[in-house]
């Protein structure tokens, strides 16, 4: 009954969320975070010792998420901020896994519950304010990976000029999509490898620069396509496709060195 009090007070603005990620390519990401958290969950149910009534202080800390939760959702409702409705929602589902379960299965789901609050998108105000930055940077990257191929390689506003070619990219191609994708990967394997809390932060702080080589890498590829096979190869479908496959190859490697580092750590 709880539980479903919780998600009709909760379905208005979750279908608004399901709508306005989907639609904003920056923030699409949230729509799967769901469904890794759930996949840690299980991972976790699947190994389920019994576990016995759920504490007091865990039921009242978990009635107190509740609250908070349902505070968030009126005032982002009355304020129009749709931030701070949606962060509402993981905070009630953390409250009524205490309230079930107590502080111990809040303990056993802490990754997927860590997963969980990522759903919340990053206001795009904000990701606004650091995409200049990351133009900034992204270019400084791209043009250091193609100057052995052309000294006279260079970067002026949002244009990479390249052996007679100017490559022009677009706010939307700044890197912040991919730096909000790799975060995300990043609390999805502190639950699949089970990292510490330090390895988590590490990993956390190096997902800003991961990013800004990656998108440089991605940057100078379409320039080293555009000089090999011209425009056709390096618009449309074609574009999608290289700048798909640079980041995908990117998140992958991120993945095994992490688990590396926690193979490592548990020998």
């Amino acid at each position: 009954m709880k539980a479903a009090l919780v998600l009709a007070a909760f379905s208005s603005i979750l279908f608004e969320w399901a709508e306005y990620t989907g639609g904003v390519s920056r923030i699409n990401y949230c729509l799967l975070v769901p469904v890794l958290a759930a996949v840690l969950a299980w991972s976790v149910i699947q190994d389920w010792s019994p576990l016995g009534p759920p504490d007091r202080s865990g039921v009242y800390f978990g009635y107190c998420c509740l609250g908070l939760g349902g505070i968030l959702l009126f005032i982002g409702s009355l304020a129009s901020i749709f931030t701070i409705s949606v962060a509402g929602f993981p905070l009630a589902v953390t409250g009524l896994l205490a309230i079930f379960w107590g502080k111990e299965g809040l303990y056993r789901l802490r990754y997927a519950l860590l997963m969980f609050f990522a759903m919340v998108p990053i206001p795009l105000p904000i990701l606004d304010r650091l995409t200049p930055g990351m133009v900034r940077a992204t270019g400084a990257a791209a043009v250091a990976m193609v100057k052995p191929f052309d000294p006279d390689a260079t970067w002026i506003g949002a244009d990479l000029t390249y052996r007679g070619w100017t490559l022009f990219v677009a706010e939307a191609c700044s890197g912040s999509g991919t730096l909000l994708v790799l975060g995300t990967l990043t609390l999805f394997m502190a639950g699949l490898f089970r990292m510490s809390t330090k390895a988590v932060i590490v990993t956390l702080i190096l997902v800003g620069p991961i990013t800004i080589f990656i998108n440089g890498l991605r940057i100078a590829v379409m320039a080293w396509v555009l000089d090999g096979f011209g425009p056709a190869a390096v618009t449309g479908v074609g574009h999608e496709i290289v700048g798909q496959l640079v980041v995908i190859a990117g998140a992958a490697a991120l993945a095994l060195v992490v688990d590396k580092i926690s193979h490592r750590g548990q020998k």
